[in-house]
């Protein structure tokens, strides 16, 4: 559930310790609501990383499997996991993993329910360019992700997200 190693392929004798924490799991449920809820796992999230590493390290808050997270539990684990962490100056940095693709899902989503049928010629016209829009900006973030994570880990500092030509 929660800690994994990962063996680095190049290095065949390194193994880096990677905390991994399924908030799926945590919870115990695909649907992550409520602040109550999210108070009870930010008490088991700071109960996992209570043991501080030598060095930083990331702490992979993994949204893989879940279906609906409210704002009102993600105010109270995952920032309130980030201001606690902060005032314990720890080594620990909480890093949001397999966001992208739930986030974009429910624009998607709340854009064709905001169209609802019937669909005629007009209103195909007027929808396609912004679906398209939508869909080029979602591609974009997909190419992009890789080169913003390596910036993350490896300290370097003023990437862009403007395609050089």
């Amino acid at each position: 559930m929660v800690t994994a190693i990962c063996k680095l392929t190049h290095v065949y004798h390194v193994s880096i310790m990677i905390m991994r924490i399924h908030m799926m799991e945590l919870v115990g449920g695909a649907v992550l609501a409520g602040a109550v809820s999210g108070r009870k796992a930010l008490a088991k999230l700071i109960e996992l990383t209570d043991q501080e590493p030598l060095v930083p390290e990331p702490v992979f808050l993994d949204f893989a499997g879940v279906d609906v997270a409210t704002a009102s539990f993600l105010r109270e684990t995952v920032l309130a996991y980030r201001d606690t962490v902060r005032r314990r100056r720890s080594n620990f940095y909480p890093v949001i993993a397999n966001a992208y693709l739930f986030v974009f899902g429910n624009l998607l989503i709340h854009f064709i329910d905001s169209h609802p049928p019937p669909y005629d010629g007009g209103t195909l016209l007027v929808l396609f360019f912004p679906l398209v829009l939508l869909l080029i900006a979602f591609t974009y973030g997909i190419v992009k992700i890789p080169s913003l994570v390596n910036s993350l880990f490896t300290g370097r500092s003023g990437e862009s997200a403007v395609p050089r030509f």
